[in-house]
């Protein structure tokens, strides 16, 4: 495996297909779950980049230090979403027990696709899913341009 950079370029993939899912109409997948998956794997790479950076000696970065970032709450509302698609239940992570996908907006432009937006309850609030995500991804570019890693 290569470095921690792979994950970050990964979570940036998946950052611009759940940003495109939500601005752009789309017709590239057959159902809305397919787009819904892209929420869950841009959740998984979030929560997952501070796996790597900890492995990845050449990072600089402790498990402590990175785990320090991913209790900011855009953060934690994202690993307990995917921890939620991992493992259907939330126990004792110290994150959003309660975090789910609550509800899934559709706009249908015809003959050019679909646009999804989600909206995500945790916390006895609600979170506009591609705002979560781009505050996600704000979060860690931060923390790695704060360390000279970026």
């Amino acid at each position: 495996m290569a470095g921690w950079r792979e994950q970050w370029d990964r979570l940036n993939r998946w950052q611009g297909l759940v940003e495109m899912s939500g601005t752009v109409p789309r017709s590239d997948k057959g159902s809305s779950e397919h787009y819904l998956d892209e929420l869950y794997a841009f959740c998984e790479a979030a929560l997952h980049m501070r796996d790597w950076l900890a492995a990845d000696t050449t990072s600089g970065v402790t498990w402590e230090a990175a785990d320090k970032v991913i209790q900011q709450v855009p953060l934690r509302v994202a690993a307990s979403i995917a921890i939620g698609s991992k493992h259907h239940v939330i126990k004792n992570t110290g994150y959003h027990g309660d975090a789910q996908v609550a509800s899934q907006s559709v706009f249908v432009h015809v003959g050019a696709g679909t646009r999804l937006l989600w909206a995500i309850d945790a916390g006895g609030r609600t979170w506009d899913a591609l705002l979560l995500v781009r505050d996600c991804r704000e979060a860690w570019r931060a923390f790695l341009a704060g360390r000279g890693l970026l």
